[in-house]
């Protein structure tokens, strides 16, 4: 199956002092997409790999004032990524080993070369490269999203923190105003519009300690058919209060049932009040 890579977008630097040679490597990419430039020396190619971004650096080794591993080492230094091949004779390829082992040169490719594998070998330099930059976006992403998300860690946490004190101060509200509660001289039930007692001050314990007073008890079962029937009254109609004497346990208190309200329409619950007579 034939490759239908796109190279289109890169660009490969082919570098030698001899025009025959360039010519030659020239005609070997000329039905290729990508761009080719050339140059006759490591001067030039510097001067180029500064203007553009290649995928590929393709340099004989034996040129004059700058030999083709000194070319590549700067290239490694100007453009890390782009991916650097030596072509040269079998003659300085002890020279050239030594450069691939210290990592500046990608491959060797022999002369003479064949063309076919020459065209595979820059294909996979440049998918290499290709692979590469992802490689370095995926990371700067990555690095970016982790950062995202150390910033959402943060914020929430501090939320968190923020509501921890929210509740820790309505916590102590709620704790201070049963303190207030319990100290008053009156026996206190809060009772919600289901007929459910939500709330009971120390006096209120004390008052019914006969029955079964616990939180969530239903009225009928803790307060008597009187008081009973006056709390379902100020639940059912709209009445500013309901007051009456009644007798608890052999004592007689003055008691009082008022509505707490949102609204006209929307009952929160009701607060009964015992004042021992």
């Amino acid at each position: 199956m034939a490759e239908t890579a796109d190279y289109s977008d890169y660009k490969i630097l082919l570098v030698d002092d001899e025009t025959p040679i360039l010519s030659a490597l020239r005609r070997t990419f000329f039905d290729e997409s990508w761009e080719t430039y050339t140059a006759s020396s490591g001067d030039e190619a510097i001067s180029l790999i500064y203007d553009h971004e290649f995928a590929v650096v393709l340099s004989d080794y034996k040129m004059p004032d700058m030999n083709g591993v000194e070319l590549l080492t700067e290239v490694r230094k100007i453009s890390p990524d782009t991916v650097r091949m030596i072509i040269s004779g079998y003659a300085e390829a002890h020279a050239i080993v030594e450069a691939i082992n210290e990592g500046q040169i990608f491959r060797f490719i022999p002369k003479p070369w064949n063309n076919t594998e020459l065209l595979n070998i820059v294909k996979q330099g440049i998918r290499f490269y290709s692979l590469t930059n992802r490689n370095r976006e995926l990371e700067a992403r990555l690095l970016a999203k982790n950062a995202e998300l150390a910033a959402i860690n943060e914020d929430l946490e501090l939320r968190v923190k923020e509501r921890t004190r929210e509740l820790s101060a309505h916590n102590q509200a709620l704790t201070f105003v049963q303190e207030v509660l319990d100290e008053l001289p009156y026996a206190i039930l809060g009772i919600d519009p289901e007929g459910l007692i939500v709330m009971v001050n120390k006096l209120g314990f004390q008052t019914f300690a006969s029955s079964e007073m616990v939180l969530g008890s239903d009225v009928e079962f803790v307060l008597g058919q009187e008081l009973t029937a006056m709390a379902f009254k100020v639940i059912n109609d709209p009445v500013e209060s309901l007051a009456a004497k009644v007798s608890i346990n052999g004592n007689f208190f003055e008691s009082e049932i008022i509505p707490m309200r949102r609204d006209e329409n929307t009952l929160r619950g009701l607060a009964l009040v015992l004042r021992k007579l």
